[in-house]
């Protein structure tokens, strides 16, 4: 059956579960599981969108593949599809919550919050104040940003240290939620498949 074919004969119900796919990225409900810095969280929507489209338009692209899958087989592999994106998203939060600083002022009150490097540099390292050897708490980030004379020069130089972080939580978000959403979209596409009508024979 050819796409558009394919298209004519699904559903409504089918047709918005698509759309909705395609539109409303499910990383939004992930994203605030952890209440990450504000920049992290808009650069994750913007590029979930897009591998939401892609995976979207990938499995329109494979529609004879996914066709002749066996329901057996199908089935199997959206299972594991699933099973990872769980995983995916398991690790994400205590990752995410090593990982993110809040930043507070001089009511202890919440007014940012930034990322900190897993291997701190030693400029950052001279600043901090701390007792693990390499290893900064959060509380001792906070100290040294309630000390600092210029806090936001260290907290320019986190940022600057911590694109390895950001790309981990990016990798483990947009990975869990392709994996998720990339099995169901497939499952509705095959069942939009399955609708087709065989022409009326003629007498």
């Amino acid at each position: 059956m050819s796409i558009i074919e394919r298209l004519n004969n699904a559903g409504l119900v089918v047709k918005g579960v698509l759309a909705l796919l395609a539109l409303c990225p499910g990383v939004a409900l992930f994203v605030g599981l952890v209440d990450i810095p504000p920049s992290v969280g808009r650069l994750i929507y913007l590029i979930s969108f897009f591998f939401s489209v892609l995976a979207i338009l990938a499995i329109v692209t494979l529609s004879d593949w996914v066709q002749k899958l066996g329901n057996g087989t199908a089935l199997a592999i959206a299972a594991a599809s699933i099973t990872a994106g769980v995983i995916c998203l398991v690790f994400y939060i205590p990752y995410s919550n090593r990982h993110v600083l809040d930043v507070l002022d001089e009511e202890q009150r919440v007014v940012d919050k930034v990322l900190t490097p897993t291997s701190p540099s030693e400029e950052i390292l001279a600043i901090v104040k701390h007792r693990r050897p390499g290893r900064p708490t959060h509380s001792e980030y906070q100290d040294a940003l309630a000390m600092a004379d210029e806090p936001d020069d260290l907290k320019r130089q986190l940022v600057a240290e911590t694109w390895d972080v950001m790309a981990i939580m990016l990798l483990l978000l947009i990975g869990s939620e392709v994996l998720l959403i990339a099995p169901l979209v497939a499952l509705a596409w095959r069942l939009a498949g399955t609708t087709e009508t065989k022409p009326a024979q003629q007498g």
